[in-house]
């Protein structure tokens, strides 16, 4: 007997209970409000219901704070497996669902409640499942809040089991009242930045009652029948009220599942079985005094009773002339679809009992109904044969038809293409005819044709043979070119979709003509007369008078005088001189009034090979001849074509020329004589005008004698003397060191000179002309040589000539070169100013080093050597940096000159960014609330120069006992999720504007009241597949499921292990048995479950008892 203590009703489908049998209870009424999508489809087709426009009484928002905000699209079960799987919960459907994202966005609902009585308690129930969708990954927890008026509840965290694991808990929440009207809003939350997706169903509230009335009490009534046969009883006959009242069938609260009944309100009922292989079925109704309810069941028993088999009719297609073979392994198998009420998997056999009329040879079936049907190609539209089946014991009692149409294909044509003379015959047989190209999928079929359309030129009446022969006569018409005629094909059942044509293209012959071939010289005329001209060549063939006309203009000539062929063939042919190719062709239209020719005369062009004359040049002994191309070899050669380009190459080079020897494509080229007593020269060249290379021609060369010496160089001194660390510089060739040197050839008047040895205190820059530039080093010597020898370009001096410099000693003053030096803030810089500066005299101890401009900030001592320590700051202000400067002076003491010098010393102290210094902070939770705290970390943390980045906190050690959010404004978000401690911990660290990362600071987490963990397990499960109580689960209480495991071990009561496992998620067993691999029978089973809470603290074990029911 099933007892229920609120009244059942259904709005939308939100289910709310309201049976009672101590009418205490009473039930509140609950209306949803807005506009959303009901769920209840989900279940059973997952279709949505409404589509895009949504319905009205159902519950999707995408609003955030209220239910007031309603937004689409609708979820998709099936593209995003929104519920994808579920099954309806216990109270019968899905009533909404409602969704959450990582970015906080959620759903809700509510339902305004009237009527409350303040500080009344009132009991809220409904069935919760994690439904899931695309983007919840299986493990993912979540969990909704239930706002009453003020008050505002949490439900425990459910796991993700994945599609069709899903699992209805009912869920009940206590609530008090503070006003007449309180709104009552069911609305998803975030958890851990993760997508939900929650099912909800079954909402009802109740309520106390003061009622002194007992109510009825219903008992169970059982009743027994055979299978489809009718039976009838009254449910009330055990059914009794304490306080003798009257007693009624209220309603019926669950319907046969396999059978119709019909009830009657005194408790009469007629139950009808649907004949079905099933045997047993059950209806639960509900007893009511007037006042109060109760609910009993009426079990059915159905005894069974043999069904001989249903033979179910097959239905095949097969094109005439073809085979149809159906195999045991053919889903299209005849005894597939028929059927054995008793064993729907059982074994039939066919037996042949007509065959068919049109199958080639002998027809059969083999037991398991596999047949091969071969068409014999008569013509008809459909053939049978029948056959009956068996279980082994029964036979059907019909035997059916296996029909098999037989279908006939539409032949389909091609069209056809002939060719026939003008006024000529086209005669064509079977072979070659119309039905040559054409097609029919039968190949019993004998196609024929018939004349739709004859042609229009035939010469006489035209006959088209049914077998697609024909004769074709052409009537000698010039014009259309082209003649058809249409036909209609058939096989003899149907005719082709479309008519055919064949078409006759009627060849009209055109002019004779050929090809000719003429020759001419390059740039000249071809003048071709009538007599040797195109038409001389070419005749008509139809009778008609014929033309000549230019088709295609030669390439590399003209036709004169304005590009056309003379209308008797003559023409005149002027070549353009060009050189390649030695070819050009025109294309001639030889044409009648119907037809024409096109063919070439061809035209091949000859090169003359030019003349060339040898050359003659005078030159001097040594010297050079550059000769332009106007006075070039080419001068005296010449091309009898004018448009040719005359060029030369070089055959044999000259002897005598110094270096190598190029002689230029034009004719021009440069000859130098190597100043040899050689006094003839020449060279040879090839002649070309690009087509033809010609005969070799010589240049002859005379060189004129000239008698050669040496030349003499002299020594050479300078006065006045250089001082010291100064310049020398001579620019003239007189003055130079060539000016008193003499050459006794009159052709080397101006001589060369090079040096041989090298000045050794300064620098020497030594030009050809004997011009030259001395700098003193500045050092203490008093004199400096250098030698070098004369050269007339043919000989060298047989003597070195050496040139002395006198120097002149000068005091040196001491100069000063100014500093860069780069330091960090809070760095000594220990260094020396002197180490650039210089002095040229050999005693520098003497010089004095001293500040004149002290920096402006930091500290600084120089000392009288120039070396120098400075001090800056220990702060520079970001981004820096700070450039520091000072003066000094370096001071000679010599009394001859008492000269000093400054230089300025720039020191660059760049700035160092200083990391962030992070602070140990606490946070105190009470463990007995379900507060999260949100803690500003960065408030106790400094940086002395730039600000810290309040979105760069990161995590080092994550809390153990806890769901750690960072926030990104400085805060983090801690969720305490239940602790065997009284302690947690997080490290983090923090980075500043510019990316310096902090030390690592602790978040010590106290936890104050802590509440153990406690665990309640059922006493039965029914582990029958029908998603609700199939398993044996735990529920948790003051710990989450991701933070406990347990160790299971199931005994029967032989204390045989049945089932022993380590359990991740809430569910302990599944009603399997470990040791025979099946199920596990029904009855009574020990259980033993240890709890292990946070990863290793192993709880007190737990041992009971559990029914196992299927």
């Amino acid at each position: 007997m099933k007892r229920f203590f609120t009244f059942f009703l259904i709005l939308f489908s939100i289910h709310f209970e309201g049976y009672s049998s101590g009418c205490g209870i009473g039930n509140q009424a609950l209306n949803a409000d807005g506009t959303f999508e009901s769920l209840a489809g989900v279940a059973s087709g997952f279709t949505l219901n409404g589509g895009a426009g949504g319905v009205n009484g159902g519950g999707w928002t995408n609003g955030i704070n209220s239910a007031d905000s309603w937004i689409t699209p609708l979820p998709n079960a099936t593209f995003s497996n929104y519920a994808a799987g579920m099954t309806a919960s216990p109270d019968g459907g899905i009533f909404a669902a409602i969704w959450t994202n990582p970015a906080s966005f959620h759903e809700s609902f509510f339902s305004t409640v009237t009527g409350l009585t303040i500080g009344k308690k009132y009991t809220l129930k409904f069935y919760l499942a994690n439904a899931g969708m695309a983007s919840v990954a299986v493990g993912d927890s979540a969990q909704i809040s239930v706002s009453f008026g003020s008050e505002t509840k949490l439900t425990e965290k459910m796991v993700y089991l994945g599609i069709g694991n899903q699992v209805w808990t009912e869920i009940t929440m206590e609530f008090f009242p503070t006003s007449a009207t309180q709104q009552l809003l069911f609305k998803s939350i975030n958890v851990a930045g993760k997508y939900s997706y929650m099912g909800i169903d079954g909402i009802r509230m109740t309520f106390e009652t003061d009622s002194n009335n007992n109510g009825p009490l219903a008992s169970d009534d059982g009743n027994l029948l055979d299978e489809g046969g009718i039976t009838s009883g009254n449910v009330l006959i055990n059914d009794s009220d304490i306080d003798g009242d009257l007693l009624q069938v209220f309603s019926i609260i669950k319907l046969p599942d396999n059978g119709s009944i019909t009830t009657e309100t005194n408790g009469d009922y007629v139950y009808q079985h649907d004949g079905s292989e099933t045997f047993s079925d059950l209806f639960t109704y509900v007893v009511t005094d007037g006042e109060c309810y109760d609910t009993a069941d009426v079990v059915l028993s159905i005894n069974p009773v043999n069904d001989a088999p249903v033979v179910v009719k097959d239905t095949f297609y097969v094109n005439e002339g073809d085979t149809l073979t159906v195999l045991n392994s053919d889903p299209k198998l005849i005894i597939n679809n028929d059927i054995d009420p008793d064993n729907l998997t059982g074994d039939l056999s066919a037996q042949l009992m007509i065959p068919p009329t049109y199958n080639s040879g002998i027809f059969g079936i083999g037991s398991k109904g596999a047949f091969q049907y071969i068409h014999n190609c008569n013509d008809a539209d459909v053939d049978v044969f029948q056959y009956l089946i068996s279980d082994g014991t029964s036979t059907s009692s019909l035997q059916d038809s296996v029909i098999i149409f037989i279908l006939n294909e539409a032949p389909f044509g091609e069209p056809d293409n002939y060719n026939v003379q003008n006024g000529g015959t086209l005669t064509v047989d079977e072979l070659s005819g119309v039905l040559a190209n054409d097609l029919d999928s039968n190949a019993c079929d004998v196609l024929r044709v018939k004349l739709i359309q004859p042609p229009s030129f035939h010469l006489g009446t035209f006959t088209l043979d049914s077998t697609g022969a024909f004769t074709y006569i052409h009537d000698g018409t010039l014009f259309p070119n082209q003649d058809y005629f249409v036909y209609q094909l058939s096989d003899g059942e149907d005719d082709a979709v479309e008519n055919d044509t064949v078409f006759i293209t009627c060849d009209n012959q055109g002019p004779n003509t050929q090809s000719l071939s003429f020759s001419v010289d390059e740039g000249k005329e071809l003048v071709v007369d009538s007599a040797q001209g195109i038409l001389s060549v070419s005749s008509g063939n139809l009778g008609l008078p014929i033309s000549v006309e230019i088709h295609q203009l030669p390439l590399r000539g003209t036709l004169l005088p304005s590009g056309q062929i003379n209308p008797n063939g003559s023409f005149i042919y002027q070549h353009d001189c060009s050189d390649t190719p030695n070819e050009d062709f025109f294309l001639f239209k030889v044409k009648d009034s119907i037809t024409e020719s096109i063919d070439t005369v061809f035209i091949t062009v000859n090169n003359v090979c030019p003349t060339g004359q040898n050359d003659f040049y005078k030159i001097s002994e040594g010297q050079t001849i550059d000769i332009t191309p106007p006075l070039g070899v080419l001068f005296n050669d010449t091309d009898d074509n004018s448009c040719d380009v005359l060029s030369v190459s070089l055959v044999t080079p000259p002897l005598y020329h110094v270096g190598g020897f190029s002689l230029n494509s034009d004719g021009s080229f440069i000859y130098t004589h190597d100043d040899s007593e050689n006094f003839n020269d020449q060279f040879s060249y090839r002649l070309s005008d690009g087509e033809c290379s010609g005969a070799v021609y010589t240049v002859i060369l005379s060189v004129d004698s000239v008698d050669d010496k040496p030349p003499v160089a002299n020594d050479d001194s300078y006065i006045p003397c250089v001082k010291e660390g100064e310049t020398l510089d001579i620019i003239t060739y007189g003055t130079g060191v060539l000016g008193n040197d003499q050459d006794p050839d009159w052709k080397d008047d101006t001589l060369k000179a090079f040096l041989i040895e090298d000045v050794s205190h300064g620098n020497l820059t030594f030009n050809e002309d004997g011009t030259f530039t001395y700098t003193h080093n500045g050092n203490e010597e008093i004199v400096d040589y250098f030698r070098y020898v004369a050269f007339d370009g043919d000989f060298y001096s047989q003597d070195t000539a050496l040139v002395t410099l006198c120097i002149d000693q000068v005091n040196d003053c001491p100069v000063a070169v100014d500093d860069i030096f780069f330091i960090n803030e809070g760095f000594v810089l220990d260094s020396t100013v002197a180490r650039n500066d210089t002095d040229g005299d050999l005693i520098t101890t003497d010089n004095n080093y001293a500040v004149t401009t002290q920096p402006a900030i930091g500290v600084l001592e120089l000392r009288s050597d120039g070396s120098f320590t400075y001090t800056p700051p220990t702060e520079i202000t970001a981004p820096g940096p700070e450039i520091v400067t000072f003066q000094y002076e370096i001071t000679d003491p010599d009394p001859s000159t008492s000269c000093s010098t400054t230089a300025t010393v720039t020191i660059r102290v760049n700035s160092i960014n200083d990391c962030p210094v992070a602070l140990d902070d606490t946070i105190t939770v009470n463990a007995l609330s379900n507060e999260i705290i949100i803690k500003d970390l960065i408030a106790n943390d400094y940086d002395i120069d730039n600000p810290l980045d309040s979105s760069s906190i990161f995590i080092l050690d994550q809390p153990l006992y806890g769901d750690l959010t960072v926030n990104g404004d400085g805060t983090i978000t801690y969720d305490y999720i239940g602790s065997p401690s009284k302690r947690d911990s997080i490290t983090y660290a923090v980075q500043d504007s510019v990316g310096c990362i902090s030390n690592f600071a602790k978040v010590m987490i106290n936890i104050e009241n802590i509440q153990f963990p406690d665990y309640e397990l059922p006493s039965y499960f029914t582990p029958n597949s029908d998603r609700f109580n199939d398993f044996f689960t735990v529920k948790c209480k003051n710990i989450t499921i991701e933070n406990v495991k347990f160790e299971v071990k199931i005994v029967d009561r032989y204390q045989r292990i049945v089932y022993e496992t380590v359990a991740n998620t809430d569910i302990l067993w599944d009603g399997s048995d470990q040791s025979t691999g099946g199920e596990a029978d029904k009855g009574i089973y020990f259980y033993e479950i240890t709890p292990v809470e946070y990863d290793d603290v192993r709880a007190r074990t737990i041992v009971g008892v559990l029914f196992l029911d299927r």
